[in-house]
């Protein structure tokens, strides 16, 4: 199709009236409206009356994301609808603010109905009458008839940003609306509450592209081809970042797998013999290694055993390594009793030469006890999951984003072009 194909078409006005603020122009395209909005400085403005009263002033709202004009004629399914109003929402909870628009829809045999738009994309809504009485802040489900219900999914507070063109009920800018959202049964449903009364709308989503088609924009309809390859492909990265963290933590699971035990020897530390030296030999350099300490016996309550790790190198320089912590505590809170416990401790460090070295395990000056029987194992070659786990929580969230921006339904669709303001 053709980008230079013919605009669709626009219904003709049936009344010229003048905005009692600015004295601008305004079109009236149905002779049920109630409320027209002017195009120039965004007044609503209520009809009915001898004169053309204002009920609030406004603003010109910012054009939609979508090319939809109020006035234009578009058939869809065989039926054909004329656009009448657009009413531009803001809702908001503890965490987030959005926006989204709404228009009214006229058809040729009298209907109105409202076509939205959010982050879910396009439904077209009809109203339907309560089956029984329902509390929008409260009630989890929705009776819809014949003893079906769907569950409330969403509920917010919101308000009235602005509006245009014309709508068949009073609208003022700022009003506050209270919505709750109901999805079931292939349909959705919108729970309007306000002051003065209570709606709801039960709607079929429509895709995107239906749409453009039907307004017959094939530039629209060339950028929901772009967009939609767009957030394949990143969807796609971000799938195959997920997978690259997974094989990452198979990795990891692989390392704490790998090393090779070169000893495990049953040690008595205590005050009166603090140390016990364990002959190792490292036959390369440079790869990590692994010390575990473990009681051989059960640790008293509420005592603690620290063992002091050092190691002496072939050239006979001692380094201290790091303390390993063994503890048995208990006590009670408001849950009642507790009981904690760690019997064993591992840490690793890397040999710097190769050859014959001696492990000295000494009792700390920081320990409630006074002498404990230790196993200690040395594996050496050990792998370092460090990076591996640190590559796959980077990819991890990496995919888990690229998947969220890609998926519009995941998320609600924000806006910046009016100020928020409570």
């Amino acid at each position: 199709m053709s980008a230079q194909t013919q605009a669709p078409p626009k219904r003709q006005a049936l009344k010229r009236l003048q905005c009692p603020n600015c004295g601008s122009p305004i079109n009236q395209f149905t002779p049920d409206a109630q409320t027209v909005i002017c195009p120039s400085c965004g007044s609503h403005v209520a009809l009915g009356m001898e004169e053309a009263e204002i009920l609030s002033k406004g603003r010109k709202l910012p054009a939609p994301e979508v090319p939809i004009e109020i006035g234009k004629l578009f058939t869809l399914s065989g039926t054909s609808y004329f656009v009448l109003g657009r009413v531009m929402y803001e809702g908001w909870d503890d965490e987030d603010r959005w926006r989204w628009n709404e228009w009214l829809l006229g058809t040729q045999d009298g209907r109105l109905l409202w076509m939205s738009y959010d982050e879910n994309g396009f439904t077209v809504f009809k109203k339907m009458r309560f089956k029984q009485p329902f509390n929008p802040q409260a009630d989890s489900a929705l009776p819809i008839g014949e003893g079906r219900n769907v569950a409330v999914h969403e509920r917010y507070p919101a308000r009235v940003l602005g509006a245009e063109g014309e709508l068949t009920m009073r609208v003022k800018a700022g009003e506050r609306l209270y919505v709750a959202e109901a999805f079931g049964h292939g349909k959705r449903y919108s729970i309007q509450q306000t002051d003065q009364e209570l709606e709801v709308h039960e709607g079929d989503p429509l895709e995107e592209t239906a749409v453009a088609q039907a307004f017959n924009d094939p530039a629209w309809v060339e950028r929901i081809k772009k967009r939609t390859a767009s957030r394949g492909f990143w969807r796609s990265v971000g799938v195959a970042c997920i997978w690259f963290a997974l094989l990452g933590l198979v990795g990891v699971g692989l390392a704490s797998q790998a090393g090779e035990t070169v000893s495990t020897q049953q040690v008595t530390i205590s005050r009166a013999n603090p140390v016990a030296q364990i002959p190792i030999d490292f036959p390369a350099a440079n790869r990590p290694a692994e010390i575990t300490v473990s009681a051989m016996a059960s640790i008293p309550e509420n005592t603690t055993i620290d063992v002091d790790t050092s190691i002496i190198s072939p050239d006979n320089v001692e380094d201290f390594l790091f303390t390993l912590e063994l503890w048995h505590e208990t006590g009670t809170d408001d849950e009642g009793f507790w009981r904690e416990q760690r019997t064993t401790s591992s840490n690793m460090f890397v040999p710097h030469q190769a050859g014959a070295h001696t492990l000295e395990v000494e009792l700390g000056a920081e320990g409630t006890l006074d002498s404990m029987q230790i196993n200690v194992r040395v594996e050496r070659n050990r792998m370092n999951s460090f990076w591996l786990i640190a590559y796959s929580v980077c990819a991890g969230i990496a995919g888990i984003v690229l998947i969220f921006v890609a998926s519009p339904g995941l998320r609600k669709s924000t806006g910046s072009a009016l100020a928020s303001d409570d």
